[in-house]
């Protein structure tokens, strides 16, 4: 397997990046990087107990074997990591500026539909790489403003081979409790979430935890038929016996 390239910082010089970020999310700062089309991914110091050594390990090697799958698409793509005496802190990575989150995207239903579908034929690219993506959510998915392509940023919140993902959120907390463990149905069960928040008729802005409670305290869907409602319970409640079935194939066959 071929190592990544290191860039070496000073404590000092991390320090400074972490000021000047333009992006900050849960676990970490983006900063611009020092190359073209390039940006720095810093993790924040959290408390003590979540600065293990096991997940800088964790994410370090996950981080390596991106960078070694030369093949992977629709992905910003890890160039080097960061270190600071040694120790990881974080990784250079692809950035194009004319790239947005869906979140912040002005689109039509239909172009919703589209753009939906093709996520899911990343998340089945990404399987095919033994990667199941812990993220899936519409400020995680770029959108290019110049040619319309799209690709998942925030790639190091993965699981990839024996390593796992470092952060389990709510719908993945759920899933896992239903399920019983991660595998590519994962994929599915957040891509629905993510489906089912985007496309609502009454075109309602709706929480994850909202539609979860909704959905497991009633018999259907306000906002959709009955008919509708059975088959978005089917897929948005996960058992043993979970079939993955994708939410945005049926609401395509519809006409609304």
């Amino acid at each position: 397997m071929q190592t990544m390239p290191d860039i070496k910082l000073t404590p000092e010089e991390l320090e400074t990046l972490r000021l000047n970020y333009f992006e900050y999310g849960g676990e970490s700062h983006i900063t611009k990087g020092t190359r073209k089309n390039t940006a720095f991914k810093i993790f924040k110091e959290l408390d003590k107990e979540d600065l293990t050594k096991e997940r800088n390990e964790n994410k370090l090697q996950k981080i390596i074997l991106l960078y070694n799958k030369s093949k992977l698409k629709y992905n910003t793509r890890p160039l080097s990591t960061i270190s600071v005496n040694g120790e990881f802190k974080g990784y250079e990575l692809s950035y194009d500026s004319n790239d947005q989150p869906l979140l912040l995207a002005t689109l039509t239903r239909e172009e919703k539909i589209k753009y939906l579908h093709k996520c899911k034929d990343i998340l089945l690219h990404f399987e095919s790489f033994d990667i199941i993506y812990g993220d899936i959510k519409s400020d995680n998915i770029l959108i290019n403003t110049k040619d319309g392509k799209i690709k998942f940023c925030d790639m190091d919140n993965i699981q990839i081979g024996q390593y796992q993902m470092d952060e389990i959120d709510s719908p993945l907390c759920q899933f896992i409790e239903d399920y019983g463990k991660i595998d590519e149905k994962a994929h599915s069960y957040m891509h629905n979430l993510l489906t089912l928040n985007e496309l609502d008729k009454d075109n309602v802005s709706l929480t994850f935890s909202y539609m979860l409670h909704n959905l497991r305290t009633t018999s259907h869907v306000d906002f959709f038929s009955p008919e509708e409602s059975e088959i978005i319970m089917e897929t948005l409640n996960p058992t043993a016996n979970y079939t993955g079935k994708y939410l945005i194939d049926y609401i395509n066959s519809k006409k609304r």
